[in-house]
């Protein structure tokens, strides 16, 4: 299965606050699920300081063959206006919705929407 990562997901991993995202990493390195990983979301690590994990990340899974790295565009930024949430986090859907099948996320109040789940959810 596709799954789309949201900051936090990832954050999370590297923070090791929460063993769920670990997991979840961990089950997609045994091939049970692809993660979709966007220029978005490495836009937003390298503005909080993780530049450089979020690079070793990419390439690890890139070696491994388990990520899609998408880029957004400009059609992602105007599809954000019909999405009922902040502005980075509904260019984060729009992304999602044309590169996934499911979007992961521990910030669930902000997508009230199909196919979001918690990295325990997957």
């Amino acid at each position: 299965m596709r799954l789309y990562l949201d900051t936090n997901v990832i954050v999370d991993l590297f923070d090791n606050r929460d063993s769920a995202s670990y997991d979840l990493f961990l089950r997609s390195l045994r091939c049970q699920h692809t993660l979709v990983i966007s220029s978005w979301a490495i836009g937003e690590l390298e503005r909080i300081g993780y530049g450089l994990q979020a690079d070793t990340l990419l390439k690890l899974l890139m070696y491994s063959k388990k990520v899609v790295f998408v880029r957004h565009s400009r059609s992602d930024n105007i599809a954000d206006r019909s999405i009922p949430t902040d502005y980075a986090d509904a260019v984060h859907y729009a992304i999602f919705s044309r590169s996934a099948e499911k979007f992961v996320t521990k910030n669930i109040r902000h997508f009230p929407f199909p196919n979001v789940g918690t990295p325990a959810d997957f």
